[in-house]
């Protein structure tokens, strides 16, 4: 259960930081 909120987590924060990267992509 652990491993799984884990990878749950680390999938969330994977997703937020390309999404930061894309804005900062599109804003230069």
């Amino acid at each position: 259960m652990a491993a799984y909120s884990l990878d749950l987590r680390q999938r969330i924060l994977t997703a937020w930081q390309n999404q930061e990267n894309t804005q900062r992509g599109l804003a230069k």
